[in-house]
């Protein structure tokens, strides 16, 4: 249960990060206002894309394995983008 409520939470954490990053990566990168809007839009395409591939390793592999695994690769790559 608490595996499931911190993964929920994570899964919410990205996706406001991505959207708060917004106005940080326009003024970086000189893109217009309307340019931007597509960073969030692919990255929910990406979220999108990966689900059908992802169930079917859930399903083979279990979903406890599964779930510890990718709080791991999401720990690593949060540390390493902040260094």
């Amino acid at each position: 249960m608490i595996a499931a409520a911190l993964c929920q939470f994570l899964q919410q954490l990205i996706a406001n990060i991505t959207v708060v990053a917004l106005p940080s990566i326009t003024y970086d990168l000189n893109f217009a206002a309307d340019t931007i809007l597509w960073v969030n839009l692919i990255y929910l395409c990406a979220l999108v894309a990966f689900c059908i591939p992802f169930a079917k390793v859930i399903d083979q592999y279990g979903v406890k394995r599964c779930t510890m695994i990718g709080m791991v690769v999401l720990l690593i790559s949060v540390i390493l983008s902040v260094v």
